[in-house]
């Protein structure tokens, strides 16, 4: 529920960071894409304020527990992680994107 809040309350930049097969199957509202094997190539398209909500998520947590650590070594501030991923939200019966 605590992402849910965040989600909707503040204006936050949602990073999927599953591979873009699983991307493909459904994915939050809004959200984009930048697979964790190669999230590097996606830095250009990182928000230029440093200090921007982020909201990276995976699968489950794993993933998005090292994506989330990886773009707080770039300097962003304001970095979470979904815990339980995709599949909590979905298992909470939260709406989802194509």
């Amino acid at each position: 529920e605590d992402a849910v809040d965040y989600i909707f309350d503040v204006m936050t930049v949602l990073v999927d960071v599953r591979t873009v097969d699983e991307f493909s199957y459904g994915y939050l509202q809004g959200a984009v894409n930048f697979p964790v094997q190669t999230i590097g190539e996606y830095l250009s398209d990182m928000p230029a304020d440093l200090d921007t909500p982020i909201l990276v998520y995976c699968a489950a947590g794993t993933r998005g527990f090292w994506a989330t650590a990886y773009i707080t070594s770039l300097g962003y501030t304001n970095v979470k992680n979904l815990r339980g991923g995709y599949n909590a939200w979905v298992d909470a019966g939260y709406p989802t994107a194509p």
